[in-house]
């Protein structure tokens, strides 16, 4: 046997070993510079005449057997290599050939399993398993359902033919596998909802937007968002009509009162303060304690809360109802007058006014059903109409010192004729709510 063949290593060697050690034939047990498990590298001449280092496994010492039976596997790999080159093959290159087979082999079990698991997920399913991890946990109950039920849409009995109409190809997609949707079907699935409800459709794409990005991280059930995609199409469809709200009927305003002034609770009160105030809905919910006085019988609302900043806080008058309203909301909170019944030492929310009505449907009878605001603008339309019914001034004006304080017309009066003026609108407001047969 040549000295080049020689097995010069053993268990016992290779277990005590602590620099590099040939073992013959190029065979060598190799120590890494910066620290680590030693390995057995077979280092031969290619035929491109450089030296290559092939590694042979690494080398186990934790006891003879095991120090053993890598020995013996680096060996096989070894005698393996120096056949190869015996033959014209260059054991580097068919080693990375080898690797590279099953590398390509690992990544395609991989992707049918990928396939398989997202041909089981439908957007439906997906949809679902992303709002219970991501938006139930930080969303409110009522938000939460509101969320999947704009894209999942009523239930199939509950849906008018309208709704059927609207949402058939959206339902269609729902139940397709998540990555077999094109941008082009999920385009043409929520067209329908544009032009016939575009607040809805905007609502309902966020949603998909989020949902399809969770699918590509980190789910990995696709590649692309087809809902980005479509953004700049989707736009042109969506046909937002500038259109107001319809007021209630003046002459319906008592009865409203009626019914208002009988339901209970901070919301119901708020929404009273803001009629007999002709205030908007954020300075009535947002009013605090330091604005008001009782014995002056005003509210002072600050610019920073109004929505022209720029002309100064806005001075309003209370008529003695008001009044009677902030008296009994005394001791609920020590900042906020209308402060939020969940305890959270905030105001209440700008939808506390809109559930007030759908409290008692008995109750408030038409009132419920009909598609007026008596929240927003409708406070401030009142006022102003009875005041110009009433004789006080023309309604452009009424609107005017509504609007931001009394702004211009500081210069037209002096301050005893605007706390004159003032005063005169507060008990419009008290009398004209509640008495209508009154006026003429």
């Amino acid at each position: 046997m040549a000295r080049g063949d020689l097995q010069l290593l053993t268990p016992a060697t290779l277990i005590a070993a602590t620099k590099d050690v040939h073992d013959g034939s190029g065979l060598w047990l190799r120590f890494p510079r910066k620290g680590g498990t030693p390995a057995f590298v077979f280092r031969y001449q290619g035929r491109d005449g450089k030296r290559h280092d092939l590694s042979c496994g690494q080398a186990a010492r934790g006891s003879v057997e095991a120090a053993a039976e890598s020995l013996n596997k680096a060996r096989a790999a070894h005698t393996l290599a120096r056949a190869q080159l015996a033959t014209g093959i260059d054991p580097l290159d068919e080693k990375r050939k080898r690797d590279a087979e099953q590398n390509r082999e690992r990544n395609e079990a991989k992707a049918a399993k990928a396939a398989k698991k997202a041909a089981a997920v439908t957007l439906r399913r997906f949809a679902r398993d992303y709002h219970a991890k991501e938006v139930e946990p930080v969303r409110s109950t009522k938000h939460g359902k509101q969320w999947l039920a704009s894209i999942e849409g009523p239930l199939d009995e509950k849906r008018t033919p309208q709704q059927r109409r609207q949402r058939k190809l959206l339902d269609a997609l729902l139940d397709r596998p998540i990555d077999a949707i094109e941008d082009g079907e999920l385009l043409e699935a929520l067209k329908p909802l544009a032009r016939e409800i575009p607040e809805t459709c905007s609502r309902v794409y966020q949603r998909l937007v989020e949902i399809f990005d969770h699918a590509i991280r980190p789910a990995k059930l696709r590649t692309d968002n087809p809902a980005l995609l479509i953004q700049r199409q989707l736009k042109k469809h969506l046909k937002r009509e500038s259109e107001n709200f319809k007021a209630l009927d003046w002459r319906e305003m008592p009865d409203f009162i009626e019914r208002l002034r009988k339901a209970e609770g901070t919301a119901a009160r708020c929404l009273e303060f803001t009629i007999l105030t002709a205030s908007r809905t954020s300075e009535a919910l947002g009013c605090e304690w330091d604005e008001i006085n009782l014995e002056a019988k005003t509210w002072r609302v600050p610019a920073r809360r109004m929505k022209r900043k720029d002309q100064g806080d806005h001075l309003v008058f209370l008529s003695d109802r008001a009044v009677e309203i902030l008296a009994a909301q005394k001791g609920q909170h020590e900042r906020f007058v209308f402060p939020s019944i969940t305890g959270n030492g905030k105001a209440q929310s700008n939808m506390a006014m809109l559930s007030v009505r759908d409290s008692s449907p008995a109750a408030w009878g038409r009132f419920r059903a009909c598609e007026c605001r008596v929240t927003g603008r409708q406070p401030r339309y009142l006022p102003s109409t009875l005041f110009t019914i009433t004789g006080g001034r023309d309604q452009d004006s009424g609107q005017a010192d509504q609007a931001a304080g009394f702004g211009d017309h500081v210069n037209r009066f002096t301050h005893a004729a605007l706390m004159t003026r003032g005063q005169a609108q507060a008990e419009v407001r008290r009398d004209g709510l509640t008495s209508f047969e009154r006026i003429p």
